[in-house]
């Protein structure tokens, strides 16, 4: 192995560690989530209203839909994004810069 694969290989395992942290930060997130929404009187209006994927359902039956998604899921997409990137680009390094044997 030369130094470019090693290097392809710490950008594939930085990516996937990166995956896994944004992983678990979106599941931390949920489980505080889950139970705020435990302690509510409200817990259906609140998933319906807290919750972008039901904005079409909302706008349609005339209420005002969720405008933007929290912060923390934000910077934890981001990461995970980056994460997956860094795991293409790592893996297309190493396979790129191998060595071949010769005939």
């Amino acid at each position: 192995m030369n130094r470019r694969q090693i290097f392809g290989w710490l950008v594939s395992a930085i990516g996937i560690v990166l995956i896994v942290i944004s992983i678990n930060s979106m599941h931390a997130f949920q489980k505080q989530h889950e139970q705020e929404l435990k302690h509510t009187p409200t817990r259906v209006k609140i998933f319906f209203t807290h919750n972008p994927l039901w904005n079409p359902v909302i706008k349609f039956f005339g209420g005002k839909p969720q405008e933007k998604l929290p912060e923390h899921n934000k910077k934890a997409i981001v990461t995970q994004t980056v994460g997956i990137a860094f795991v293409i680009l790592g893996g297309v390094a190493v396979y790129v810069l191998r060595k071949k044997k010769p005939r």
